[in-house]
C-alpha cells in the first residue's frame, strides 16, 4: 500500500513540495520583484496615521480608502486599500506615495500563483480539495513508512556496501528524521483545504461559543469618525503588547476593526481583533487571541504549524528542509522500486515467451502426429 500510493500520488506530492519550499518566502519574493512599492529608507519617525490617510485621499479624491495595512518592521511601506481594489503604497516616515498596484496584477504575480499553485493547483476549490486529498494520503505515507521502518530500525547512512544499501538507507533514515515535520504538514494541509468542514468541528472544542461580532454600530450625532491615530491608542491600550496590524476605515454604520498582533504571532494581519465604534472610540468587542477557547486557539495555529512560522526562521528553514527531503524521499524510494519491477516485466515476458513455445511445440506435435 505504501509503495503504489507513493507511486500514484508521487509527481504530485513531489510538485507541492518544491512549491512549499519557495513558499518559506514567499513575502520576500514579493517584496523583492515589487522593491520599488515596499522598500523605502527609514528618516526618523514615522507619520501619523491620520495624516498618511489624508494625503492619499488627496491624491485620489474619487476613491474611498478601506483600510490600512502597517508596516510590520523600519524600512517597509504603509499599504492603503482603495474601494477600487487598488493598493497604494505610502512611506510612513516622509508621506510619499511610492506606487500602486490592483488586485489584478497582484494575482498574476510570480509569488501569488506559487501560493495558488501550492494551495489550489491554479484549479479554484475543486483543486484545493484535490492538494486536500494529496495532503491526507501523505499522512497516510508517513504513517505507514514508520511502519515499514520500525522492524530495521535504521537512523544512519553507512558508508559501506552498494549504493543500494546507501539508497536504501537515505530512504529510511531521512523518512524517520523527517516524518513528526511531514506529518505536521500534511495534517494541516488537510485542516486548510477541508476548513469549511473541519474548522467548525475544531471550533466546538470552546467551553463556550465566541460572541458575535458587531456589524452595525449607532453613529454620533456630528457624524465625524475619530482619527485613524485615536483609534490605534485605544486599540494598544485594549490589547496591551500587541501591535497594529491593519486597520478598517468603515463608512456609515459599520464598526472600525483593529487587527492585531502579539510577538508569537506569525499571521501576516494577526489573529486579535478590537472593535470599535468609529464615532467615539467605544470597544464593541474584543477577541484576544491570548483569552481564546481551545478550539479556537487551535483553528489559530493551524497556518503557522503548516507553514513554518510557528517560531519564525528557525521552524521556517526546517521546514524547507524537510520539503526538499520529501522529494528526495520520493527518488530513493522510486529507485527501491525499479528493480524489482524490471525484473517482474522480464519474468513475465520469459513467461510469455516459454508459453508461445510450448503452444508452438505442441501445434508442430498434432501436425507430425496427423
Amino acid at each position: 500500500m505504501h509503495r503504489w500510493v507513493a507511486l500514484a500520488v508521487g509527481l504530485f506530492i513531489v510538485l507541492v513540495s518544491l512549491n512549499g519550499a519557495t513558499l518559506v518566502f514567499e513575502n520576500q519574493i514579493d517584496r523583492a520583484l515589487n522593491s520599488n512599492l515596499f522598500h523605502v529608507r527609514p528618516q526618523g519617525e514615522r507619520l501619523p496615521l491620520q495624516g498618511l490617510l489624508e494625503q492619499v485621499r488627496a491624491t485620489y479624491p474619487k476613491d474611498r480608502v478601506t483600510s490600512v495595512r502597517v508596516a510590520e518592521q523600519a524600512g517597509l511601506s504603509d499599504q492603503f486599500q482603495l474601494s477600487k481594489r487598488v493598493t497604494v503604497y505610502v512611506d510612513p516616515s516622509t508621506g510619499r506615495i511610492l506606487g500602486t498596484r490592483s488586485m489584478a496584477e497582484w494575482e498574476v504575480g510570480l509569488s501569488r500563483r506559487l501560493h495558488l499553485l501550492h494551495t489550489r493547483l491554479m484549479a479554484g476549490q475543486t483543486g484545493e480539495w484535490v492538494v486536500g486529498l494529496i495532503s491526507l494520503l501523505t499522512a497516510f505515507l508517513v504513517v505507514t513508512g514508520l511502519i515499514l521502518w520500525w522492524p530495521a530500525c535504521i537512523l544512519t547512512i553507512r558508508r559501506r556496501g552498494s549504493w543500494k544499501r546507501w539508497n536504501s538507507d537515505a530512504h529510511y533514515a531521512l523518512g524517520f528524521y523527517t516524518a513528526p515535520i511531514v506529518l505536521v504538514m500534511a495534517i494541516t494541509g488537510v485542516i486548510i483545504a477541508y476548513g469549511d468542514f473541519v474548522g467548525p468541528w475544531i471550533a466546538r472544542l470552546n467551553a463556550e461559543p465566541p460572541p458575535a461580532r458587531p456589524t452595525r454600530v449607532a453613529s454620533m450625532p456630528n457624524g465625524r469618525p475619530i482619527s485613524l491615530d485615536e483609534a490605534l491608542r485605544i486599540a494598544r491600550k485594549t490589547l496591551p503588547g500587541a501591535v497594529l496590524a491593519l486597520l478598517t476605515i468603515p463608512d456609515g454604520a459599520r464598526p472600525m476593526v483593529a487587527q492585531m498582533k502579539y510577538p508569537e504571532d506569525r499571521t501576516p494581519t494577526g489573529r486579535s481583533r478590537v472593535f470599535l465604534n468609529p464615532y467615539d472610540g467605544k470597544v464593541l468587542l474584543v477577541e484576544d487571541t491570548h483569552k481564546a477557547g481551545f478550539g479556537t486557539r487551535l483553528n489559530n495555529l493551524k497556518r503557522s504549524l503548516h507553514t513554518g512560522d510557528i517560531f519564525g526562521w528557525p521552524t521556517r528553514i526546517l521546514y524547507l528542509v524537510a520539503c526538499l527531503i520529501l522529494v528526495l524521499l520520493w527518488v530513493t524510494g522510486l529507485i527501491m522500486w525499479w528493480p524489482g519491477f524490471r525484473r517482474r516485466q522480464m519474468n513475465r515476458s520469459s513467461q510469455r515467451a516459454t508459453a508461445r513455445e510450448l503452444v508452438g511445440g505442441a501445434v508442430v506435435d498434432s501436425g507430425a502426429a496427423g
